[in-house]
């Protein structure tokens, strides 16, 4: 499935992080040398995040997940963090509809989250946050697949060694076959397919040099930004 508003999606972004060791070994086959390192998956990042919000005082809205599994998450972050402020709302409504989308960004609007974590699942949630963001007062956007149910408990963490060697999605699929499966044994291969195609049929990409755009600036790779370093000042 091609989706070209989501290569824009990605483009617009002022950080995108490699979430996970496919893109990672992605970058590798294409010829780019990226290291360990350089992977900021959901499972390291969200712990140092959600400690540096709270130390900060910052504020945060969810949206995602059940009803229940929503305020049992919203529930544990209070418990857990209590500096955070936190609301959210279930993502069991219709995207398609303008007035239940509009009373959202209303909910979202009077609460003014510093974070937006968006869990709808890819590429739901990033199609959510790129029509309605410019309607939308909150200063960082994060889609973040199931990290609200992850909150909630439902979700276990993949143990790092596997993660390390590329085996989370094999994790996950043992724990979700039902759910995961067409994902996985479909998706993966078509996506390796793709990348196949490219390497050695599309006209190579002109790149002069990898890097990342912070605060409106462009940064190289050689001076990787930290995810996990204290919020910018004026984010409260």
């Amino acid at each position: 499935m091609q989706l070209p508003w989501f290569y824009q999606f990605i483009q617009s972004a002022e950080i995108a992080h490699c979430d996970g060791m496919g893109i990672l070994k992605a970058h590798q086959f294409m010829g780019y040398n990226l290291s360990l390192k350089y992977r900021a998956s959901y499972t390291l990042l969200l712990p140092k995040l959600l400690e540096n919000v709270n130390q900060n005082g910052l504020s945060m809205f969810l949206l995602g997940s059940k009803p229940k599994h929503l305020e049992t998450a919203l529930t544990n972050l209070r418990q857990q963090y209590p500096n955070i402020i936190v609301n959210g709302h279930h993502g069991y409504f219709d995207k398609e509809d303008p007035s239940q989308n509009q009373e959202i960004i209303n909910k979202i609007n009077q609460t003014k989250p510093n974070i937006l974590l968006v869990g709808m699942g890819m590429p739901i949630q990033e199609k959510w946050i790129w029509q309605h963001r410019s309607r939308l007062n909150v200063n960082v956007f994060m889609p973040c697949g199931a990290v609200i149910d992850r909150l909630a408990g439902l979700v276990p963490d993949c143990p790092e060694f596997i993660s390390n060697l590329g085996g989370e999605w094999l994790y996950r699929l043992s724990r979700e076959p039902k759910r995961l499966a067409a994902r996985y044994l479909l998706g993966n291969p078509a996506f390796f397919f793709q990348l196949a195609l490219a390497k050695f049929y599309a006209q190579p990409l002109r790149v002069e040099k990898m890097g990342y755009m912070l605060n409106g600036q462009k940064h190289s790779l050689d001076e990787p930004v930290s995810l996990l370093s204290p919020l910018p000042q004026g984010m409260n």
